[in-house]
Parts: C-alpha cells; structure tokens; sequence
C-alpha cells in the first residue's frame, strides 16, 4: 500500500491547474483606440442614481486556446495556460444614464466586454440584459478608433407563465423513479433542514481563480443535521421557463466561465417550454468505495414541451455536463410521466446519477489508470422487478402499473421489448411538487408576474434564496490515506448550469449524448409516437 500511496501522491503534484497562475496584462497600442457607448434604460428605482459605475475589459483569446470542442456534451477542453487569466482592465463612471468611454486598446484582442457594476441590489429581480455584454474583434481593417456600442434595458425578472399552469405541466410531467430495493438515499425533502442547519462561511482555496463566474459556492454553505438523513416524504423540485431564456454570460461571443446565474431574461422566442425537475438526495456516496462522497445531492433532467403542453424531448444531466439530450418518443412513460432509473454504483449506494433506461451500467472515468484500477467507479442502473423500489406520482392511475410497457414496442423490436407488472414495487409516492420561485423576488410584492404573488412558505423560502452550496463540502477533496475522494456540494438553483456549458444556456434541443469509459449513456432504444404509454 505504501507504493501505491506515493504513486498517488506523484500523481497529484504533478497537476497544475490555470487557478494558480497570475493575471497579466495585455500589451496596449498606443495608437489605437475603443470607445464604448451606450444608455441605461428603465433602471430601477433600487439603482437609480446621477452616475453609474462601468467596467470594461480585453482578451486575447483566439478559439484554439479552447482546446477540442466536444459537440457530444457541448463542453470545451482548455489549457494550462489560460488565456482568461490575460486581459487589460479599466473602470470608469458616466454622467447620467448615458456613457461614452474612450480608452487605448491592446494591440491583439479577441474579445471585449462592457459591465454595469453595482447590480447586487437587484441581483435576481431585475435583469439589465446580458451583463457584461460582450464583444468580439471583427475590425479586419485594423481602424485607429473602433465604437462599441450596448445599451442596458432593464426587465423584471418575474416568470411571465402563470402559476396554474407551471403547477399543470409540473405535475403533468412528473417522474416515476426507478430505483435498487436496498439503495440507502433515497429522494427526500430539504424543507426538513429548515430549523435544523448551519450557514456556514467558505474559505477560499486559492487567492485567484481563472473564472469571473458568479459562483455563490465562494461564500457559503450549508452543513445538514446528519441525523435527518433519509426521513421526510419525497418532494420533486420544477421549474417551468420559456425555453430561449437568456441567462448572462452563455451568449455565442462570451468567452467561456464568464456565467452570472443572477441574472436571465425569459424571452418568448419559439412559444416552447421546458420543465426542470431537481430530486434531492441528502447524501451522495459516489460511485465506488473509494467516493466522490458530499452531502447534498441535486439530480436534475428536463422535458422540452410546445405551447400547448405536447412533449417533445428529453434531457439528464450529471457528471457535470448533458449526459442525453434525446427525443421523448425514445424513452418510456405511463400518462406521459416518464420512467427515470436511478443508478447506485460499484459497492457503493452511488452517486445518484439519472437515466430513463434501466438494466444497464456504465464504466466511469477515475482520472488515471492507477485510479480506474483501484476504484473501478461504475453507474448501475436498475431495472424494474423484485430487486428494486418505486416512487410515484401522487396523481399516477395504480392501475397503469400493472402493465408497463419497457422497450421500444413489439411493432419495432419484439426481442428487446417486454411487460412489467410493477404495482408491487412501489414503497411510496411524491408527496409534494415544489415550485422553484425567483429567489430575488420571495415573498416581495410583484410588478409583473400574472398572479401578483411571489409568495413562498417559510421552509422553502429559505434554501430557494440561499446563495450558496447545499451541504458542507464546498470543495473536491482526495483523502490519500483513505484512498477516498469528497467532492462538492451542489451549488443552489434554480437553474442547475454546470461548468463545462459555457457557450449555450442548455435546453432539450438535438440529440447528444455522454461516452464513459465503458459504455455510455445514450439511447437504448429507438421508439416512435406509440412508444410512450401516453395515450
């Protein structure tokens, strides 16, 4: 065991990390110039003042410092040598609402952006646009003065889609979890921790960190009262947006990492929706013996619907990226609510991953070979029978149960489709659907959300606004004497953005689909309009 030990540990020395490095400078010209331009519109009263306070900044970050572009995942591989970490920085205040700001420009710059700063009074209320807004160099003819120009409108953050009908599609939609007869977390509730917590400060890891991210998990978390692990009812956590949402930082010119989770917009674009559903687990025991344990546990996927509520696609998040992003008609659902299976891993209870096919394991990443050989980390996701339990919709017809249809259809493939009568194993139902408000508005008086209430029960209202980690890890940590691996709690909602997802605020949208070491997560199965059990 020693060897391997220092095997170990000559492994992790030998990893840097961009986190590490020291900002530089950008080399300016001192014949070339930006000016930046533009007004505040519709500035709330919270904000509203005789001067406003900008920043602007430059980069040098040609698109192959980005390292190969996954579109399997959608995530970007970056260098050691990050270019975020290089950049030319100035700030100035305007006279008014309007500014105009003129300043030397680097010789080489790729990317620019302009920032309204002094927004955390209205963080989560009102949304100025994207901010910062970016810019990307398309002066070819190198001219001596270039004007970038934005203006900044402000827009309520209230959800425009009315409360009966989020708590229609939510409860239209809601799962059947699939899940081993023995497996030890199970979805609960967070509302149970509500007199039973600790927020607790978080202190910093590194003095300077490669990402302008707003990332909440910097200032707090939770530390969970242990003893409440696993009790309480099952409550499923939704949220119900237009699917061209902007969230800032995810636009096409904004380089990655630069992601403010604060601020979105909900834009009508296509009349299509997408319903986000959280489960909750209170502890995470990765997927091997040797971890990737934390407490709390946030497993998310999502269902794009048209505007009159007719499923279209699928999505399951985890391992910090989509895992599948597939058609509805190539999963199963009983009344439209779908099938989830939820995986335990190799020896362990697992790590909690989703996937809407059962009977199935997947092989995972450690990070080197001496890792995969120790641990052998592995997803495995249960199918329907004596060995595992169900959870139910409360609104689910028992009777649906007794003959489930798994596979894609006998009409398509007889040999891999089969009938289940699963009624015998369900242990307990969704006790409550659970409405992710706008944590900015809880419980303050509406301006323009249709149902003219943002209120929230006290219990809810206090993790919905919590910025921070729900749980007391807020860093990954590899235990060497141990040989066992903590990771982070999971950063509050409520949307569930992972770091690798820095180009697009992801939607259900084209198929796509998570590779493992062994295996994947993509469709088992190829289904048409007959194959969900909805009709």
């Amino acid at each position: 065991m020693p060897f391997v030990l220092f095997l170990i540990f000559l492994s992790l020395i030998s990893c840097g990390s961009p986190g590490d490095s020291k900002i530089v400078q950008l080399p300016v010209s001192q014949d070339k110039f930006i000016v930046f331009s533009g007004e505040l519109i519709s500035p709330p009263s919270e904000i509203e003042k005789e001067a406003y306070r900008f920043r602007s900044r430059f980069y040098n970050c040609p698109v192959k410092n980005f390292g190969k572009f996954k579109p399997d995942n959608g995530t970007y591989a970056f260098s050691e040598g990050d270019c975020r970490l290089v950049y030319t920085e100035n700030h100035f205040s305007s006279e008014g609402k309007k500014y105009n700001f003129r300043t030397t420009a680097p010789k080489t710059w790729t990317h620019a952006f302009i920032e309204l700063e002094g927004m955390d009074p209205i963080a989560g209320m009102y949304s100025p646009g994207e901010n910062p807004f970016w810019f990307v160099n398309s002066d070819s003819e190198s001219k001596s003065e270039l004007v970038l120009n934005h203006n900044f409108d402000f827009e309520s953050m209230e959800n425009p889609i009315p409360d009966k009908d989020q708590d229609s599609l939510a409860s239209k939609f809601s799962p059947i979890i699939v899940l081993k007869k023995d497996k030890v977390n199970l979805p609960t509730n967070i509302e149970k921790y509500y007199r039973h917590h600790s927020a607790l400060p978080m202190k910093k890891k590194k003095d300077s960190d490669a990402f302008e991210i707003f990332d909440p998990s910097k200032d707090f978390y939770l530390d969970l009262d242990s003893s409440l692990y696993n009790k309480g009812d099952t409550h499923i956590y939704y949220h119900v947006r237009p699917a061209d949402t902007m969230l800032s930082g995810m636009s096409p010119n904004a380089l990655p990492g630069f992601r403010d989770n604060r601020n979105y917009r909900y834009l009508k674009g296509s009349g299509n929706l997408v319903i986000s559903y959280y489960i909750w687990y209170d502890f995470n025991a990765g997927p091997s013996p040797m971890g990737n344990n934390h407490q709390g546990d946030l497993e998310s996927f999502a269902i794009l619907v048209d505007s009159k509520g007719n499923p279209l696609r699928f999505m399951v998040t985890g391992h910090d990226h989509v895992m599948l992003d597939t058609s509805w008609t190539n999963i199963n659902s009983i009344d439209n609510h779908p099938i989830i299976y939820i995986a335990h891993g190799r020896n362990s209870d697992g790590g909690n991953p989703t996937s809407p096919y059962g009977g199935y394991e997947v092989g995972l990443e450690a990070g080197n070979a001496l890792f995969n050989s120790l641990a052998d980390p592995k997803d495995i996701f249960p199918a329907i029978g004596p060995d595992s339990q169900l959870i139910v919709p409360g609104n689910l017809n028992s009777d649906l149960l007794k003959n489930v249809r798994i596979g894609p259809g006998e009409w398509l493939d007889p040999k891999n489709t089969k009938y289940i009568d699963a009624s015998p194993f369900v242990t307990r139902k969704i006790a409550r659907l659970v409405k992710w408000e706008e944590p900015g508005w809880i419980n303050k008086p509406a301006v323009k959300d249709p149902d003219k209430t943002h209120s929230v029960p006290e219990e809810s209202a206090f993790f919905m606004n919590f910025a921070g980690r729900l749980g007391k890890n807020p860093h990954s940590e590899l235990k060497i004497l141990s040989l066992s691996q903590w990771g982070k709690s999971p950063v509050n909602v409520p949307f569930k953005m992972n770091d690798e997802q820095h180009f697009t605020y992801e939607k259900p949208s084209r198929d796509r689909c998570e590779k493992a070491r062994v295996g994947d997560y993509c469709e088992k199965f190829k289904g048409d309009e007959k194959t969900p059990q909805s009709r």
